[in-house]
């Protein structure tokens, strides 16, 4: 079951998204509720190996997952759901090769900059599944080894999987972190630009994921492709 805040007009075009998602599941319902602006979705009797995704969409052109039956994925230890900051093992240090401050294994000298990449997946929008980069370099390198629906794409597949909105089949991204600055940033992956909601959206979700020290101050640090040139994205994560 799903609460989605909602005004009843916004309401109806969720309710034909999830007809369209859903279309194989024995019963769904939509119901207004209370108070006012509340709405409960509710699909049962998905089969098996089949996934149902409720779409969000503003102009009934460009849609975004709101919620998904999730996948199951390969286990290994070269991905985990939560993140621990400072010392989690998963960071890796960037190199002088990489434009950073290489520091030395062993020394007590605070880090200058450590990252780690992750996956949100279309088909799993509450979870955030991070990579261990000591082992995965790359964000294709976890896709194709351990999510089923990427295992024989090619890389020209793979980017148009999770670059693009049309067709878009997961988020990538990464969590840059600066124990000396004691400060961490959320960024997102894409060619398309990320609507201000939905940065929120992910912002949020990521930051969930992370155990982190009160003292470690939260930024969103966009890449090329996403800067916020109207100032959208910074008013909703303000």
């Amino acid at each position: 079951m799903r609460v989605f805040r909602k005004s009843p007009v916004v309401a109806a075009g969720l309710g034909l998204a999830v007809f369209v998602g859903l279309a194989t599941a024995s019963e769904l319902s939509v119901r207004l509720g209370q108070p006012p602006g509340q709405t409960t979705i509710e699909a049962s009797g998905i089969g098996q190996g089949r996934v149902g995704a409720l779409m969000f969409s503003g102009d009934l052109a460009n849609w975004f997952p709101a919620a998904a039956t999730a996948p199951k994925l390969s286990a290994s230890a070269n991905w985990k759901t939560r993140l621990s900051l400072p010392s989690d093992k998963f960071l890796v240090e960037f190199k002088a090769a990489d434009g950073g401050a290489w520091v030395p294994p062993g020394t007590k000298k605070p880090k200058e900059t450590q990252w780690v990449k992750f996956t949100v997946l279309m088909d799993d929008l509450t979870t955030v599944y991070f990579q261990d980069g000591n082992k995965l370099k790359f964000h294709y390198d976890f896709g194709t080894g351990h999510v089923p629906e990427f295992d024989d794409m090619t890389h020209m597949e793979f980017d148009g999987a999770t670059l693009y909105h049309a067709g878009r089949r997961a988020v990538m991204g990464a969590v840059l972190f600066s124990e000396k600055n004691s400060e961490y940033a959320i960024q997102l992956v894409g060619q398309d630009k990320f609507p201000a909601p939905m940065v929120r959206f992910l912002w949020q979700l990521v930051d969930g994921a992370l155990d982190k020290a009160e003292r470690l101050r939260g930024l969103y640090m966009p890449t090329y492709e996403q800067a916020d040139g109207t100032g959208a994205v910074a008013e909703y994560l303000a």
